[in-house]
């Protein structure tokens, strides 16, 4: 008789230590529909939230009953928070950044930490020297799908991975960003560098990418709104990450696919339909430990909001550990090289390798 596959291991681990004040900036809809409803849920302490927009703050502060800050100062100069959690618009990111840096605050900053390479290095070194941790909110470590896939490789059922596809088509809520509609890059460094993090974190760092990019459909967005990247990693493993927003609604799906010489592992990405919102993912698997009979189990919780309390939660216990989270800014900015391979590809017309740390 094969063996009974345990219960997977996906769920985030909730830190030993879940009072550290977090100071809220930003009251848009990322915040309302993902932050601090996931905080609320893992018990986390929201001492309050701050926005240029004052009764944003303050609309959004008296639905999660906390408060909502005059200023970005008066939350910096709280003695209560620790942790400031930036959930605004990308440009926005350095400044916010460095100004709680400065004041000797822990930060998550909401992905992409930066559009630019050399200031996102430079954020680094200086939390570093400050001796504060960076971490970064790519929350798609912590879908329930993809940390399911994670915990299957993990204890081998999958055997070595030997592909990955992820495919989402269907149109996006481009209203909700309005700042991204004139950008001259969009849909790979705000929405693919999910995808590009995921399979980092899954097979390891790719050796190659090569990517083709376009724009197709909404005239309101300048930038790319479709891209196709393909991924080589030095072991043999390929890849392929289909992104597609479209504006026909008829055949909207996000999809993925992890195949190993020892199992596959398959299902949808919940958020995806009737994003911010969504649904449940699915999974489905078969490894040759269980006979390769095909075990589906039931996932709790949605990416949205429920898997935005891991970057959060791996912070604290990086904080009450005095270590690195998993999710660093050093370690992101092997994300942002992945990015910026892609759009260099686009650019030249040719498979790139992808940039390494400085001394690596």
């Amino acid at each position: 008789m094969p063996p009974t596959p345990q219960p997977l291991d996906y769920l985030p681990h909730l830190p030993p230590k879940r009072d550290y004040g977090i100071g809220v900036v930003g009251a848009g809809s990322i915040a309302r529909a993902g932050h601090l409803p996931a905080y609320r849920s893992a018990g986390f302490n929201v001492v309050g939230i701050y926005d240029a927009d004052t009764a944003k703050s303050e609309a959004l502060a008296a639905e999660f009953s906390t408060v909502s800050f005059p200023s970005l100062e008066a939350l910096l100069e709280s003695p209560d928070v620790a942790v400031v959690d930036i959930a605004t618009p990308t440009i926005s990111h350095p400044p916010l950044v460095e100004a709680a840096v400065a004041a000797g605050k822990h930060v998550l900053c909401q992905k992409p930490l930066t559009y630019d390479i050399a200031k996102a290095e430079s954020m680094v070194r200086d939390a570093a020297d400050a001796g504060v941790r960076l971490a970064v909110n790519q929350n798609g470590r912590w879908d329930q799908a993809f940390r399911s896939v994670y915990a299957l490789k993990q204890r081998g059922d999958l055997g070595d991975l030997t592909y990955v596809q992820i495919d989402r088509v269907g149109p996006l809520r481009w209203e909700l960003w309005p700042w991204l509609w004139d950008r001259p890059r969009v849909l790979i460094v705000e929405d693919a560098i999910h995808f590009l993090d995921v399979v980092r974190f899954i097979l390891g760092e790719p050796e190659w990418l090569f990517a083709a990019g376009f724009h197709a459909g909404d005239e309101r967005i300048k930038g790319e709104t479709s891209a196709v990247i393909t991924l080589a990693w030095p072991d043999g493993a390929h890849g392929l990450l289909l992104n597609h927003a479209g504006i026909w609604d008829d055949d909207t799906h996000a999809t993925y696919r992890f195949e190993g010489t020892a199992g596959v592992a398959k299902g949808e990405l919940g958020v995806f339909y009737n994003f911010p919102y969504g649904r449940e993912d699915t999974l489905a698997y078969r490894s040759e430990r269980y006979d390769a009979a095909w075990i589906a189990p039931e996932l709790q919780g949605k990416w949205i909001p429920d898997a935005l309390v891991g970057p959060m939660a791996e912070l604290f216990t990086a904080i009450h550990e005095d270590r690195e989270p998993m999710n660093s800014g050093a370690d992101n900015l092997r994300t942002l090289y992945l990015v910026e391979a892609a759009y260099d590809s686009i650019s030249e017309g040719r498979a790139i390798r992808p940039r390494t740390p400085q001394g690596q």
